[in-house]
């Protein structure tokens, strides 16, 4: 039995090799944060879906922009601007600057429906593994809203033009309310009907979620905005 010649190399170790079997702390942060999923289907056609979802075929997230939607926003703010927000809302995620043009830089327009009969819509979408990296907004590591930096200003400019008519608008209101107002507290069968109406408008319109977030994400304070609704905005007699 010949022997087998052997080479100075067969006797080296590979450094691939010796890097394999190392122990290495692997960053969970660029790993990936999904694994396609070819027997995922949705529920109806995208531009049905209101909510933002996960597509889990493809790894990323989605949510349908309607052009009416486009109209209701700033002319700043574009398809892709209006599609992120709602996806970070819809999943609970911090809304700031940063992450806004984090998550612009990786979405793009996955698809579009024109068609007699469908409002005209836009599917955003969002790679998986670049919003997975943003912490949820229950997380301790999670990053502040915009909202939450706000400061109160030092000083507010207000445009003269138009000002003092518009002033003069509002001192006629509260005076109307005044008087309104004085109405309601004296007692009597007319009296008390306005009161009535009065209290159930007010008790609905406090019941209405939206105005506290919006008063909210302009930076006032939660109880501020609670006093304001119950004891100014909408007062019961």
């Amino acid at each position: 039995m010949s022997e087998i010649e052997k080479k100075f190399s067969d006797y080296q170790k590979s450094e691939c090799e010796t890097l394999l079997t190392e122990d290495q702390v692997i960053d969970e942060k660029l790993c990936p944060t999904c694994v396609p999923n070819p027997n995922f289907t949705l529920s109806d056609d995208w531009w049905n879906i209101n909510d933002a979802y996960l597509n889990e075929s493809v790894c990323e997230y989605h949510v349908a922009v309607k052009q009416s939607e486009l109209k209701l926003h700033s002319e700043s703010e574009g398809r892709f601007e209006i599609g992120i927000k709602k996806i970070l809302s819809d999943f609970n995620k911090p809304l700031n600057n940063a992450i806004l043009t984090q998550l612009k830089n990786a979405a793009y327009q996955r698809d579009k429906i024109v068609d007699t009969g469908i409002p005209l819509s836009y599917l955003i979408a969002v790679p998986a593994f670049n919003f997975d990296q943003i912490e949820n907004n229950n997380s301790e590591n999670a990053e502040q809203n915009d909202n939450e930096r706000i400061t109160p200003p030092q000083e507010i400019i207000i445009n003269y033009e138009g000002f003092s008519n518009k002033l003069l608008q509002l001192v006629s209101v509260t005076r109307l309310f005044s008087l309104y107002y004085s109405k309601v507290q004296h007692k009597g069968s007319e009296s008390f009907v306005i009161r009535e109406k009065q209290n159930r408008y007010c008790y609905y319109q406090k019941q209405n979620p939206h105005t506290p977030k919006v008063m909210e994400s302009l930076g006032l304070p939660a109880d501020d905005v609670k006093h304001f609704i119950e004891d100014c905005l909408f007062p019961e007699v």
